[in-house]
């Protein structure tokens, strides 16, 4: 399945073409590069449905992301691990793909830093909307002494 005549590759001469056109790339009945396209849309497709609370709302669609990503990611690294023992060559947009596999899409706090998935992040981030309550029962009680 030839859609391109080459392959943009800015740092490592032909060795996109060398990986591209490989045996292994050709192992399917598609090439792995259309396989990755699945996944990606696969991928966006899950991660897209649901919000932020799908893990409580649509248990359901965390499995399928799941199932859907994980062997996508495990095979990116077979694929990345091959390309310097099988083939002596690496592939600029395989890096990339691979690289993008493991971005870290949890929310960022008001400083920048990426906020920990607890409990306690989401009682914080509820906690500075407006009007929005944290849902946390040990909020303060006012000591019996103050009441006159």
């Amino acid at each position: 399945m030839d859609v391109l005549d080459s392959v943009w590759e800015p740092f490592f001469g032909d060795g996109s073409e060398v990986i591209l056109n490989s045996r292994v790339s050709h192992l399917l009945p598609i090439p792995d590069a259309a396989l990755g396209a699945i996944g990606y849309l696969a991928d966006a497709g899950t991660g897209a449905i649901g919000g932020k609370d799908r893990w409580r709302t649509m248990p359901w669609i965390v499995i399928v992301f799941g199932l859907a990503v994980g062997p996508f990611g495990a095979v990116s690294i077979l694929l990345v691990v091959l390309q310097p023992v099988m083939f002596d060559a690496w592939c600029t947009l395989c890096l990339a793909s691979a690289g993008d596999l493991g971005a870290d899409d949890r929310p960022r706090d008001g400083r920048g830093a990426r906020e920990p998935a607890t409990r306690e992040a989401h009682a914080r981030r509820a906690a500075r909307q407006p009007g929005a309550s944290s849902g946390d029962s040990s909020a303060e009680e006012i000591p019996q002494e103050q009441a006159a």
